[in-house]
């Protein structure tokens, strides 16, 4: 019996891993359709709540001031408008821990962790548990990726993985809307080419 249970669970799990990574490639294809950036970010938020099965999942860019991040997309949130809505960056919460540090930040039960304070905004949508990973943009953290659940759960390292190839996917995309704007059409062909690049090697990796 216990076999046959943790036979189950390996294939669940790999089940799961080869659902991520299509879900990765997918969005990779379609950075590299030119589509537009907040389209692609739309898709990003989705994506990832679709994959995890989660109802919260949001993209939110750093303020140039760093005391701010604003919502550019987002799955299942209420009263949320893109390009508007803000929160506050705070070392108490997963995202701005995820900013502060540069890395992933997993937090299985916000209220046994003692790291975290959960926001009003997080009680209200019944928000449990949760994880956030930085989006790399160039030389420069754009915002943070972040995913919530209404129930304890446990991230494992392939859901890091694959939340930190989607924002890897975001990231050079923002990147080469900037270059876009900055740079002549030969740097904007290198960069489409440095996307094509990253979206093969994060998918490689997974």
């Amino acid at each position: 019996a216990t076999e046959r249970w943790q036979r189950r669970q390996a294939e669940s799990a790999l089940m799961l891993r080869a659902r991520e990574q299509a879900a990765v490639a997918h969005l990779g294809e379609l950075a590299l359709t030119g589509v537009e950036l907040s389209t692609l970010l739309e898709q990003g938020a989705r994506t990832v709540a679709e994959t995890l099965q989660v109802p919260y999942a949001a993209v939110l860019e750093r303020r140039s001031e760093g005391s701010a991040l604003v919502f550019r997309a987002s799955i299942g949130w209420t009263n949320v408008v893109s390009g508007h809505t803000t929160i506050p960056v705070r070392h108490d919460t997963a995202v701005g821990l995820a900013l502060q540090r540069d890395e992933p930040v997993l937090v299985p039960d916000f209220d046994h962790d003692p790291r975290f304070e959960i926001t009003a905004e997080m009680r209200a949508h019944g928000v449990v548990s949760g994880i956030a990973v930085p989006i790399p943009a160039g030389m420069l953290t754009f915002g943070v990726l972040r995913a919530f659940d209404r129930k304890p759960r446990l991230f494992t390292e392939d859901d890091v993985h694959f939340l930190q190839s989607i924002a890897h996917v975001l990231g050079a995309a923002i990147d080469r809307t900037r270059t876009e704007i900055a740079f002549p059409q030969a740097q904007r062909l290198e960069a489409v080419a440095r996307l094509a690049s990253g979206v093969s090697h994060d998918f490689n990796n997974m």
